[in-house]
């Protein structure tokens, strides 16, 4: 392989740098030893040949010398690939573990049926009166119920009405009022809703 290398045959030189690579110094040392060796005794039994055939009479074989055994030497995994100029290959990293969920925590039994439970109804139009007093005041009279309904619907919520009771009285004309007010409190609900472009008028007990 060596001579074959320096006659500069390109196999024999990429085989000679690999085996150079793989191949411990002192197994190369010896490789090399033998087989100059091999070498010499060719040249002496070629040598002889010739001389016979000069005088006429065989060579006689020279005895052929068995080299030593090679000794292997085993070669840790990160050697190789040291002496090739490779470094060894990092370990894997595991991936670090997704982070926990948070879970919101049950609504109590409590709030939960607070939350579905239904709204009370609203108070009808004779609900219980939140004054106390026995005046009362006329909103208006109507040949039509459906008008007086309109009319209540539209000041319920105001805040001289709101909280007391509705009265309808008469028939066929529904007279409107509201009832539960003392004679101030009506005196005053009156004044608001005449100023709002309301029709009221002041009942007595």
């Amino acid at each position: 392989m060596t001579r074959a290398a320096g006659t500069g045959l390109a196999q024999a030189v990429t085989s000679l740098t690999t085996m150079n690579e793989t191949i411990p110094l002192a197994q190369r040392q010896m490789g090399a030893s033998l087989a100059a060796d091999l070498e010499r005794q060719a040249e002496d039994q070629r040598s002889r040949q010739l001389a016979a055939v000069d005088l006429g009479t065989p060579a006689q074989p020279t005895p052929r010398a068995w080299a030593a055994p090679l000794k292997t030497v085993d070669l840790p995994p990160a050697s190789v690939g040291a002496e090739a100029g490779t470094e060894p290959a990092a370990p894997p990293v595991a991936a670090p573990p997704p982070p926990p969920r948070k879970v919101s925590p049950p609504k109590p039994a409590t709030q939960i049926a607070a939350q579905t439970a239904p709204k009370p109804a609203a108070s009808t139009s004779n609900s219980t009166s939140t004054g106390g007093g026995k005046w009362r005041i006329q909103l208006g009279a109507f040949g039509q119920k459906a008008n007086a309904d309109a009319l209540w619907a539209k000041l319920r919520n105001r805040p001289e009405i709101a909280g007391h009771a509705r009265i309808d009285l008469g028939s066929p004309i529904t007279r409107l009022l509201a009832g539960g007010y003392t004679q101030s409190a009506a005196e005053r609900a009156c004044s608001v809703l005449k100023a709002g472009g309301f029709a009221c008028l002041l009942v007595a007990p």
